[in-house]
């Protein structure tokens, strides 16, 4: 049974590491085990960047068996002993010391007592910031890898577009309530499931400037630590401005609320 799981779940490769290469890095100790699962566009490939030069560090790795691990998983099609089994197996072959992965929110219920000594960090942008950039990446092709993932937890949130929504609609995006209430709702599976000894929280805009804490939550040297920049898209559509601008806030105060009085509360004011 694991072996047929095995191969409909898992590389067996170390993400296309050479045989000499997989031994060598499953026998390495870590310096810290870290996840970073902060939401989509939140900064997760900066994360990773940070702490690519000096530590195993992976973005996203093996998305297209992971992803659909997790829609069984969420779906009952693969039971929790099944899952964590996969897990576990997955680990010994990556032996990443920072995994930075925005899908993994939806094991943040079996992470932390499966590695009981992983840190999590988690990035927060803020919601407006936050959709005008989901909404300008959702206008491009969906990788193969991330269609099973991305139909069903989009078509979970899925809502009608409202009359002011049909742009969005133009470019074939889902409403702003289905991207907003996501977003939210990933925050509350991370606030219910990490323990608050095993996170902090990062802003999107602070990343660079928050070495300095990150090193300290994982007991190691700040230098070791890189400075990065995320590319920038140029050929950004703008669609939320084209919106009308009171609608767009009543929308991202109904869902987000939380997040912002939580991380943004200079803003408050913006949106209510």
């Amino acid at each position: 049974m694991l072996e047929r799981l095995s191969v409909k779940y898992l590389k067996n490769d170390r993400s296309m590491l050479s045989k000499a290469k997989r031994l060598v890095v499953g026998l390495m100790p870590r310096k810290f085990h870290c996840f970073c699962i902060g939401a989509e566009k939140t900064g997760t490939t900066t994360i990773a960047g940070m702490f690519s030069q000096n530590y195993r560090s992976g973005h996203e790795v093996d998305p297209g068996n992971t992803t659909q691990l997790i829609v069984d998983y969420v779906q009952g099609i693969v039971n929790e002993k099944q899952v964590i089994t996969l897990l576990k197996k997955r680990d010994k072959l990556l032996n990443l010391e920072m995994e930075s992965s925005h899908h993994f929110v939806h094991l943040s219920n079996l992470l932390p007592v499966l590695f009981q000594d992983a840190k999590f960090i988690i990035t927060v942008r803020e919601p407006y910031s936050l959709l005008e950039s989901r909404l300008n990446w959702h206008t491009t092709p969906t990788k193969p890898a991330w269609k099973n993932y991305n139909d069903y937890f989009f078509k979970k949130y899925h809502t009608k577009h409202e009359a002011e929504e049909d742009i969005l609609k133009s470019y074939n995006l889902y409403s702003l309530d289905t991207y907003l209430k996501q977003y939210s709702d990933h925050y509350k599976y991370i606030n219910d499931n990490i323990p608050a000894k095993k996170r902090i929280f990062i802003k999107t805009k602070r990343l660079n400037e928050s070495k300095e804490k990150i090193a300290s939550f994982l007991n190691i040297q700040k230098n070791t630590i890189s400075i990065t920049h995320s590319k920038k898209n140029k050929d950004k559509k703008k669609i939320l401005m084209q919106m009308d601008q009171s609608f767009v806030r009543r929308k991202i105060w109904e869902n987000c609320s939380d997040i912002i009085k939580d991380f943004f509360p200079e803003t408050v004011l913006y949106y209510k």
